[in-house]
């Protein structure tokens, strides 16, 4: 559920306020610059999350007479900034002069009262964004003898104050992360035999004491020879265990639905620290995506994880 004392919280409506002032100050700066030469018809602001780019688009009227030859945008470097007419859609490419401090329009190029499309981006700082602007909440749940399911929820903290600025506003592809504790459903899916060979081959590894060291060989061969007939080195099996935790294969034991899509997905710390070899995570991070607007304030998700489809695919490696 929402947190209610997050979205009331004053401190909390005090961070947002200023995070869109912090968006809207280029803005204000451009329209602060162009409006002795254009009417600003509409403006609309989309973020790209994952690459922290505030993407703006003004539709400009050219009033009857110019009263100027360039406008000076001083809103700070820009990483892309185009003009183009509403009817054609040719860019003015003469109309736009980047500069250290922001972009010129030069107008004199431009016809009077026509309606031109300005578009512009920079750089924004996208984690303070998140944080300030976006409530984000998950919960876990575990049916019996069913899948495990991750419950995932983003809502945008103050649509208001963003629509008394914005025509449209929208925020693309928001990162939500899971972390799935899987290294309990790895233990239990191991043999036994193999788990005490592999303890008997770590306990070697860490030993630094010449004599101890002869004695956990011995172990290791005792804890080998236990397996009987399957004799494949206990490091082998553990190599073959790790393609299942790259982000394509651990993809199939993942379905991510409703609003949010599945992005990818990345491996957690090791289980066994300070071991020189990968055995197996102690958890897999799953990466999900969604978007937010002033239509669709509001996002519900569900993490489903395949535990018993994966448990299996681990028993057939190591011959359970």
């Amino acid at each position: 559920m929402l947190d209610l004392d997050v979205l009331t919280n004053p401190d909390n409506i005090v961070a947002a306020e200023k995070c869109i002032k912090g968006l809207v100050k280029v803005t204000q700066k451009v329209f602060s610059a162009i409006e002795s030469d254009f009417e600003v018809q509409n403006q609309e602001m989309t973020i790209s999350c994952p690459d922290g780019i505030q993407k703006n688009s003004l539709i400009l009227k050219a009033k009857p007479r110019f009263k100027n030859k360039k406008l000076e945008i001083k809103s700070g470097i820009a990483n892309y900034v185009a003009l183009r007419p509403i009817i054609g859609n040719n860019i003015c490419s003469n109309a736009i002069t980047q500069t250290e401090t922001g972009f010129n329009i030069n107008i004199a190029s431009l016809e009077n009262e026509g309606l031109y499309l300005l578009d512009y981006e920079y750089n924004i700082d996208i984690a303070n964004f998140i944080k300030s602007m976006v409530d984000m909440n998950k919960t876990f749940d575990t049916p019996i003898d069913e899948n495990p399911i991750y419950w995932m929820e983003a809502k945008l903290k103050h649509p208001s104050v963003l629509r008394s600025e914005y025509g449209s506003f929208d925020l693309r592809n928001i990162d939500f992360n899971i972390d799935m504790n899987i290294s309990g459903d790895i233990k239990t899916s191991i043999p036994p035999v193999f788990q005490r060979e592999l303890n008997a081959v770590i306990e070697i590894i860490k030993e630094t004491d010449p004599r101890t060291t002869i004695k956990r060989r011995y172990k290791y061969l005792e804890a080998k020879g236990a397996r009987g007939h399957n004799k494949d080195d206990i490091l082998e099996v553990i190599a073959s265990l790790q393609t299942l935790f790259e982000p394509r294969e651990f993809a199939h034991y993942v379905d991510v639905v409703d609003d949010f899509k599945y992005t990818t997905c990345q491996r957690g710390a090791n289980y066994h620290e300070r071991v020189p070899f990968p055995t197996w995570p102690k958890f897999m991070k799953v990466v999900s995506r969604t978007d937010l607007n002033l239509n669709k304030c509001a996002a519900n998700g569900r993490v489903i994880y395949h535990k018993y489809d994966f448990q299996e695919e681990i028993e057939k490696i190591f011959g359970k």
